[in-house]
């Protein structure tokens, strides 16, 4: 149909919002079509100066978690990444909402994060890193694209980690960026080793396959998919967070730029405070309507990884730490109201929550000043009695944990003290009739001094428990 007409690409349909097909293939999650009409839509329809649009495909592709094609669109017009869309949306909020897209809102395994990091090595640098191992070797490598011999005179940097000899663009790890043209030749190419054509025979070519094939396995190709969007998702911030100042104030409270930082925060987005921070320094000072700051907010949700931000500010930190809201609250105070439910539920039993709450508490303790620690807020509360008001309920609901865990923990120490006991007197094998010692220390000596040792240990553990508890 768009060869016949490539005008249909430009119609905007009443029942679809009024809005372009590419857009609706975004809403519905199409990825295929979204890449190929993107590339058949004239850019210029697009552009912020021509409508919502553009704004409206951006946070639609968001959603769908089509981030290539959206750091394209975005790079081309970077004022989209500020202006509302169709449906009153801001990308940053958009973005906020959305952990899946970076890595701080991802949980890999070990074993997941070491395949992240193999699985995003080019095949060029692991041919030129097996190069460099031929050479030193003494063995030379065949380029049959050329006729002529492959050689490297470079050299591996142990300290930086680096392969020397070898360009920029060599060296790094490279992230496929594709570019607006490239959509228009689908399905991608497969990418090139530096212009040289590789034997299936030899190690350089099972270094080619071999990578790729191991990208392609189900479960690795997931998880290498997902580190992509987390690639994009973060440029995609840095291009938005250059936007903001250019800005003038009333944009700033027009896109609610203080309700995505906070629900960034509350997210535990890293990333987006450590973009913002990097391009727009001074709005660590910025409060919103509570008087709070980033890392106000971030005490307040305990977030530790984005709190811990704040010892970059060096001896701004000190005068960050004395800052108060509008209830008159410092840091102390903030950190002795109670953890949102979300961050409780993360540890398991009242006690350990309350250990973790009092642990949160002594460590903004030692970072603020002396005097404001006997300080009180507009409640006429100092930040311990705040403390000791806030976490009654959770105190008791530790205390009854403590007594019930205490209790069945002290069963199971008398059950097993009292089987040990019992087992000292009866030692597998019986006794001997004419001397009343056990047959065991006599034919197996080793065996009866372990079995011993091993009863004694169990006994005395089982004792101290219970002492104990």
């Amino acid at each position: 149909m768009v060869r016949k007409n490539d005008k249909l690409v430009r119609v905007a349909h009443d029942h679809d919002d009024g809005n372009l097909p590419v857009i609706v293939a975004a809403l519905y999650g199409r990825r295929r079509m979204v890449r190929y009409l993107y590339s058949k839509t004239p850019k210029d329809e697009l552009s912020p100066e021509r409508g919502e649009h553009g704004a409206t495909l951006l946070n639609c592709l968001i959603t769908a978690d089509i981030y290539d094609v959206a750091s394209m669109l975005l790079k081309r017009y970077p004022h989209l990444g500020v202006v509302r869309d169709h449906y009153g949306n801001y990308t940053l909020r958009m973005l906020a909402h959305k952990p899946s897209a970076f890595p701080s809102g991802s949980k890999y395994r070990m074993g997941s994060r070491a395949i992240i990091r193999l699985s995003h090595y080019s095949v060029s640098t692991t041919i030129r890193v097996i190069d460099m191992i031929y050479t030193l070797m003494g063995v030379t490598v065949h380029s049959p694209w050329d006729g002529q011999r492959w050689h490297h005179h470079g050299s591996v940097d142990v300290e930086s980690n680096k392969i020397q000899g070898l360009s920029s663009d060599e060296r790094s790890i490279e992230i496929h960026d594709s570019s607006d043209e490239e959509l228009d030749g689908m399905p991608h190419k497969s990418p090139t080793v530096g212009g040289t054509i590789v034997n299936e025979g030899n190690t350089v070519a099972i270094a080619w396959f071999g990578l790729e094939n191991f990208k392609m396995l189900p479960d690795i190709k997931h998880i290498h998919d997902r580190k992509l969007v987390h690639v994009e998702a973060v440029k995609l911030l840095s291009v938005i967070f250059k936007e903001l100042p250019k800005l003038k104030k009333s944009q700033l409270e027009s896109m609610e730029i203080d309700k995505a930082i906070y629900d960034a925060i509350k997210h535990g987005i890293i990333e987006f405070v450590d973009e913002i921070l990097k391009y727009n320094p001074e709005i660590i000072w910025r409060k919103d309507n509570k008087g709070r700051t980033i890392f106000s907010n971030a005490i307040v949700l305990r977030q530790e990884k984005i709190f811990s931000l704040i010892y970059r500010l060096g001896t701004k930190k000190s005068i960050m730490a004395r800052r108060h809201d509008v209830f008159g609250n410092n840091f102390l105070h903030l950190a002795a109201k109670l953890s949102p439910p979300t961050q409780l539920e993360r540890v398991s039993g009242a006690a350990m929550q309350m250990q973790r709450e009092l642990q949160w508490f002594k460590e903004v303790e030692s970072m603020v000043q002396p005097k404001l620690k006997e300080e009180v807020n507009e409640n006429n509360k100092t930040p311990g009695t705040l403390f000791t008001d806030e976490h009654q309920e959770l105190a008791k609901e530790g205390e009854r944990w403590m007594k019930n865990t205490a209790g069945s923990s002290m069963i199971v120490g008398t059950l097993i003290a009292a089987v040990m006991f019992t087992t000292a007197f009866t030692v597998p094998g019986g006794n001997n009739n004419k001397n009343g010692l056990p047959i065991m220390a006599e034919t197996q000596p080793r065996a009866f001094l372990v079995f011993m040792v091993s009863n004694a240990l169990s006994m005395f553990t089982s004792s101290t428990s219970v002492l104990m508890f």
